[in-house]
């Protein structure tokens, strides 16, 4: 194999026990400096085994790679501690993921699977660090937005070196106002609403920062194109009770639009914000009825949140209780509205402690969750 300066000696630190270091309390400045050195060489494809090298040791060097998990959440800590040099590192973490997932997919449709697992296991290492970047990284602000940008046309490859940024920023705390003006631009282009979801999530976790998001998103359901509204759908939902009635009428249509993902995001938006009234108690039925099972759940969920309605909904949700095997689960959806409708939903009961006896046969519903609906139903 092609010798490189830093590649690690077999007798030293392995690269996943280097990165633990970084775990211990209060990493000195020398190791927060690491990080750069250590992710740069996790793409250097003079370290990671290329398909000709012995399997025992190709496997060694992945299981290395895949095994840093625990300390990826030092990295945001030591990320914290570059000061200046942080956007630098952090600027290099985004193009080694962006060139990552573009091995991948090279590797993945030309069908080379071996290829494709050994960058897949890069991946894993990269995206974790980006995901997990948190306040610390707030220094690196700039740069993450600054890749946001760049990227705003991109395939989707690139789509998902965003998807990782935006998850960073949600975690970065009060730095992401810088973000926003940037995000709410990017979100209303045309995007896969994968990453429009995302780009929704963040703004939400910008929200008690920043009093123009809301606005703007509500603004955004009927504005935007469909990646644009389900994203705003979805900010909302994470937004919850602080969204104000003046979503509402956009949240409905969204729930009877006609793609199916913009109809799940508006009814995981409802699911969390909805008022009982005869509108909404229309669109849940409706929904319910769904030919889409991810619609289906959220629409099953929103149902909780009608309790003056019980004679209508709970016969409704003990249907749902028999939906076939599903993720997400539409049964459990079921199981934790029909806790919401409290003791209105006695009827239920029995069908619920079924759930117990068929534990096995069930696994998506969690006896935890159908112990606590009988709880608050009171039986």
């Amino acid at each position: 194999m092609p010798s490189h300066p830093d590649m690690p000696d077999p007798k030293a630190k392995s690269f996943s026990n280097r990165l633990r270091d970084l775990a211990k309390p209060e990493p000195s400045r020398a190791a927060g400096q690491a990080v750069g050195r250590l992710l740069s060489m996790s793409m250097d494809e003079a370290w990671i085994p290329p398909p000709a090298e012995e399997s025992g040791a190709a496997d060694r060097r992945l299981a290395d790679l895949f095994s840093w998990g625990p300390a990826v959440r030092a990295v945001d800590r030591a990320i914290g501690e570059l000061g200046a040099d942080a956007p630098d590192v952090v600027g290099r973490l985004i193009v080694n993921a962006r060139r990552s997932f573009g091995k991948l997919a090279a590797a993945s449709a030309s069908q080379d699977w071996r290829e494709a697992d050994r960058w897949n296991a890069v991946n894993v290492a990269l995206s974790g660090s980006l995901a997990m970047m948190g306040p610390a990284a707030a220094v690196a602000a700039d740069a993450i937005v600054a890749a946001l940008a760049v990227d705003a046309k991109s395939g989707s490859v690139e789509a998902q070196v965003d998807e990782w940024l935006a998850e960073s920023l949600s975690r970065m705390g009060p730095a992401i106002v810088r973000a926003v003006p940037k995000l709410l631009d990017l979100l209303a282009r045309s995007m896969p609403q994968r990453k429009a979801s995302k780009f929704g999530l963040a703004l939400a976790a910008a929200t008690s920062h920043d009093p123009t998001v809301v606005p703007a998103l509500v603004q955004m359901l009927d504005a935007g194109a469909s990646g644009a509204r389900a994203g705003a759908a979805y900010a909302l939902a994470a937004v919850g009770t602080a969204t104000p009635d003046s979503a509402m009428p956009g949240l409905l249509r969204i729930a009877v639009a006609e793609g199916p993902l913009e109809r799940a995001a508006g009814f995981a938006a409802l699911a969390q914000v909805a008022p009982d009234t005869d509108d909404v108690a229309k669109a849940v039925e409706r929904g319910m009825a769904d030919p889409d099972e991810l619609v289906r759940h959220h629409a099953v969920r929103s149902a909780g949140r009608l309790p003056r309605r019980a004679e209508r909904f709970v016969p409704l949700l003990v249907r749902a209780c028999d939906h076939p095997f599903s993720l997400p689960s539409v049964a459990e959806a079921a199981v934790r509205s029909l806790g919401d409708f409290g003791p209105a939903a006695n009827a239920a009961a029995n069908r619920l402690k079924k759930f117990l006896k068929k534990r096995k046969s069930m696994p998506e519903v969690s006896p935890e969750v159908v112990e606590d609906a009988l709880r608050r139903i009171g039986r």
